[in-house]
């Protein structure tokens, strides 16, 4: 293996933020050496970036890219799943009482009887429990919305001072 007078970098990131996370990386002294489009994703690139070896502040730019990486991963994590305790606990009791109304509708209508008392009861307490949750569910998902969007806010604001302090380091000067 050669030795190189540059360090190397490889990131994989969706297509419609390429410009932006060669941005961001550009703000922390990395230039972008190579595009590729990645073997495993049709809507993803590998981007490389080189670094000279011997940068200012390598290592206050290198504690800043940690942040950045964390803030950008905490952000693609908040995009792919942004509510889920409402998704969770929606679909799992949604199910159960669901499940339930279906219960006491077969138990009336197939069996019958004595059992059509029951099926009817249980089938009304299922319906009440969905409605219920419905509106409990509603509440939950307007307070995590509320929590992602805080969430979301922060880890911008965490990307905007790592690029800020990044470019002061460097003399403001973007390669």
């Amino acid at each position: 293996m050669a030795f190189k007078d540059f360090d190397e970098l490889t990131v994989t990131v969706k297509s419609d933020r390429a410009e932006e996370i060669t941005a961001y990386y550009s703000s922390l002294g990395w230039k972008k050496a190579e595009e590729a489009e990645s073997k495993r994703f049709f809507n993803e690139i590998n981007l490389t970036f080189h670094r000279p070896h011997g940068i200012e502040n390598k290592d206050d730019l290198q504690l800043l890219q940690v942040y950045l990486d964390n803030g950008l991963n905490g952000l693609a994590k908040l995009n792919a799943s942004p509510y889920p305790l409402t998704l969770s606990l929606g679909i799992t009791f949604g199910l159960i009482f669901s499940a339930l109304v279906a219960f006491g509708v077969c138990l009336a209508v197939l069996v019958g009887g004595i059992w059509l008392a029951g099926g009817i009861s249980i089938a009304c307490i299922g319906g009440v429990s969905l409605v219920v949750y419905g509106f409990t569910m509603r509440k939950l998902f307007l307070k995590e919305r509320e929590r992602s969007k805080i969430k979301r806010a922060e880890l911008e604001r965490t990307i905007s001072a790592v690029i800020s302090e990044g470019e002061r380091l460097r003399g403001g000067a973007n390669v």
